[in-house]
């Protein structure tokens, strides 16, 4: 394991999460290059991240970063066989409801 922390010159990104994967694009006369593997994220700090990386220093200092969330564990829609929801109106005008969709994702499967 090769911890580097990458820092940012403000804030890094909220939306970034300790097991998201990382990644760096190199910008050279303004084309982004293919994105190359750099690690998983291991910390978060005000502006900066630990990166468990797959090659010590070979992320460029001037190099684009990009995450990408682990779809095991950010998996979109209700897990589960049930759910329980409440629909409420404040408006004083009258509104329709045509339809109501959901994707769900069965838990025990």
């Amino acid at each position: 394991m090769a911890l580097e922390k990458i820092t940012f010159p403000s804030t890094s990104s909220s939306l970034a999460q300790i097991g998201d994967n990382v990644y760096w694009c190199s910008n050279e006369f303004n084309v982004m290059s293919e994105p190359i593997f750099a690690g998983v994220i291991w910390g978060i700090h005000p502006n900066a991240i630990t990166v468990d990386v797959v090659n010590v220093g070979a992320i460029p200092v001037d190099s684009f970063i990009v995450f990408e969330k682990n779809i095991k564990v950010n998996e979109s829609g209700i897990k589960g066989y049930y759910a329980d929801i409440t629909m409420e109106n404040h408006s004083k005008t009258y509104a329709e409801l045509f339809a109501i969709s959901s994707e769900v994702v069965p838990s025990s499967k």
